[in-house]
């Protein structure tokens, strides 16, 4: 029975490898740094609104970033789950969202903004 069990149970597996020094990584002091990097990041997609997050340790050095969600022409949905689900995967103490529109980058927030969010960035000691 235990091995039957097993033959239909799914193995999780939660990894995050960064093979960029802390000394090498960039350092976002201001939105200006953040829009920056964040413009490297980005695909050539002019035609599609796609929404990214980047991740930041306590120094706010840049951990990594993450398309979040790839959207249409004319939007985009994002899964708040996805960005948490990648914060915490990476270890990140800070998530800086990004939503991209036709070669336009709206930095959202440095902090999530509104209050559910909030209270589960209190939670985890996300900034």
């Amino acid at each position: 029975m235990n091995n039957l069990f097993l033959n239909n149970l799914a193995e999780i597996k939660i990894s995050y490898s960064s093979k960029i020094p802390a000394k090498d990584r960039h350092k976002v002091t201001c939105s200006r740094d953040a829009s920056e990097i964040l413009r490297l990041a980005f695909e050539d997609l002019e035609y599609r609104e796609s929404f990214y997050i980047l991740l930041l340790n306590r120094a706010n050095q840049v951990l990594g970033y993450n398309m979040v969600s790839l959207g249409g022409i004319s939007g985009t949905i994002t899964d708040i789950r996805l960005i948490f689900q990648t914060a915490l995967k990476a270890s990140s103490v800070a998530i800086i969202l990004a939503h991209y529109v036709k070669l336009c980058i709206k930095c959202i927030t440095i902090r999530v903004a509104t209050f559910n969010h909030l209270k589960l960035t209190k939670l985890l000691r996300i900034r």
